[in-house]
């Protein structure tokens, strides 16, 4: 992955996926932290990422603003449940449901390569 990416915040509700997303994220390389969306706030106090995957239900209240506020600010990749989604507050990209490694990295390498409200249309995979 890019060096952009070297360190990962994940931000889902469903524990079990955040887990997997953990796993899999580090074993490409990288530091990786994951949260659930009430902690993502006090997360981002201790913890500066390059990237964040974030559960587009999640990305509501004073998430973007505080993503924005940060100095450089994180691309955010959005984990949606269906299709390509319209553009998301804050978001660069999105990667839709099913995720798999493939349309993840897909996902994460074309967000890191395209400007602030680009919608990532991952390979299929």
């Amino acid at each position: 992955m890019a060096n952009e990416s070297s360190r990962i915040l994940v931000i889902e509700p469903d524990a079990s996926l955040r887990g997997t997303l953990e796993r899999t994220l580090r074993a490409r390389g990288g530091a990786v932290v994951s949260c659930a969306p009430e902690a993502a706030l006090e997360t981002l106090r201790h913890f500066r990422p390059g990237l964040v995957l974030v559960a587009a239900d999640s990305l509501g209240g004073a998430l973007p603003g505080a993503l924005a506020e940060l100095s450089p600010a994180p691309t955010v990749v959005a984990l949606v449940n269906e299709g390509p989604a319209a553009a998301l507050p804050g978001a660069t990209g999105t990667v839709a449901h099913p995720l798999t490694a493939s349309r993840l990295d897909a996902a994460i390498e074309s967000a890191l390569g395209v400007g602030k409200g680009g919608t990532v249309r991952p390979r299929e995979g």
